[in-house]
């Protein structure tokens, strides 16, 4: 998967943006797209970048639904 990197059982990946606001409208849409697939990511929010970790805690690994939701970020950030 481009630039996703797996650590401890986590999907790990890190947004740069130009401006912090557009940071936190990334993580707006982030939010949004997962509370509608009810798969909810761990968010770090710094200046001008934001970490987005993915797993499946149910399952206690990274699962299709992380890597589904993935792809729908790197979709949103591109």
């Amino acid at each position: 998967m481009n630039e996703w990197k797996e650590s401890d059982k986590y999907l790990i990946k890190s947004f740069s943006f130009k401006k912090y606001l557009d940071g936190i409208a990334f993580v707006d849409k982030v939010a949004m797209i997962s509370e509608e697939k009810n798969h909810h990511p761990e968010i770090e929010i710094l200046w001008c970048k934001v970490i987005i970790k993915l797993t499946s805690h149910d399952a206690g690994k990274i699962t299709e639904r992380d890597i589904k939701l993935a792809h729908e970020i790197d979709k949103l950030f591109n």
